[in-house]
């Protein structure tokens, strides 16, 4: 469950500490805040739509079961309670838990670290 979100989760995380990056390069004198506030605004604005795909995905995997499912003469107490309808609701749960956890976490990873200098390339 959480290696098939780990992908989305890193996205998130690197767009994150780049906006963060991008704001104390242009302005070295930001208080911490103003970069804390630019890192949640940004992973709010992440989490909307990677948690859409991620909805998506999941839906996408299971498809056809749901299909296979559905053209079959089953009481739809018995698809709700199926191992595979649980184990998707779960992944889903654990994935969109992740992403919500890693939005304060890498903003605040990044505001903490010390600002690293860049050195010019050499062409």
């Amino acid at each position: 469950m959480v290696i098939g979100s780990l992908g989305i989760i890193l996205d998130l995380a690197l767009s994150i500490s780049a906006a963060v990056c991008e704001v104390a390069e242009t302005n070295p004198a930001a208080p911490a805040k103003t970069l804390l506030q630019t890192g949640w605004q940004v992973g709010q604005d992440l989490l909307s739509t990677a948690g859409n795909t991620l909805v998506m995905a999941y839906i996408g995997c299971f498809m056809p079961l749901m299909l296979a499912l559905g053209a079959q003469p089953i009481d739809p107490t018995q698809i709700m309670h199926s191992e595979v309808i649980a184990n998707a609701a779960g992944s889903l749960l654990v994935g969109l838990f992740g992403l919500v956890i890693s939005i304060p976490y890498t903003t605040w990873i990044v505001v903490a670290l010390p600002a690293r200098t860049a050195k010019p390339h050499k062409y």
